[in-house]
């Protein structure tokens, strides 16, 4: 199915095959399986739904909401808020305007230039992040974390893989089990728990703990 220079309210279903958008001044509710789902340039909002297929999504003026289930999933440039839900293949999220909130596992999740907050929660896959303009708080089980330049605070928890933080404009604290902790650049205050791992702690500012 390909879709391309229209107006209003797009809603497109299927299965089997491929869905292709590009340039859409409305909204666009795009629902697919077993095929790719790739949408560029939408003056809207977009929410796309896909399962053993990759998604990529760029361009989207309003928020963007997107699911999947056994395909990778490619973000960038949305103006909007952006919510994903993915299992079993990466995400990868670049330029986003508002908050940003990513939910994965058994994949890779890597975030780059946010200008809001960002939540993400992920099990069996690495975190990383950098350039968050908000908050950041990573949760991850079985999954090694890298975080840099981050405005606001920083509130990570994890198990069995090592931490890494550097760049943080607010407080930092860290929950780990069974892994190392490394952070450099605080400019808040800084906790640090963890079992079985090492704990490195360069120019933080504030007090620690």
């Amino acid at each position: 199915v390909t879709l391309k220079d229209s107006r209003g309210v797009q809603k497109i279903e299927n299965a089997f095959g491929s869905i292709t958008v590009d340039n859409i001044a409305g909204e666009i509710v795009a629902r697919n399986s077993n095929g790719s789902v790739n949408i560029d340039g939408v003056r809207g909002m977009a929410s796309v739904t896909n399962r053993f297929g990759s998604i990529e999504v760029s361009d989207v003026s309003g928020p963007a909401t997107i699911a999947n289930t056994n395909g990778s999933v490619q973000i960038n440039d949305i103006v909007g808020a952006l919510a994903v839900v993915n299992a079993f293949r990466t995400v990868d999220v670049n330029d986003v305007g508002g908050p940003g909130s990513v939910t994965n596992k058994d994949g890779k999740v890597e975030i780059n230039d946010v200008a809001r907050d960002v939540t993400v929660n992920n099990s069996f896959g690495t975190i990383f992040a950098a350039g968050v303009g908000g908050k950041l708080e990573l949760t991850g089980q079985n999954s090694r974390i890298d975080a840099r330049d981050v405005k606001g605070s920083a509130d990570v928890t994890t198990s069995f893989a090592t931490v890494t933080l550097r760049g943080i404009g607010g407080t930092a604290r860290v929950t780990n089990a069974n892994g190392a902790v490394q952070l450099s650049e605080v400019t808040g205050d800084t906790t640090v728990r963890t079992t079985f791992g090492s704990v490195v702690l360069k120019e933080v500012r504030g007090s620690i703990d």
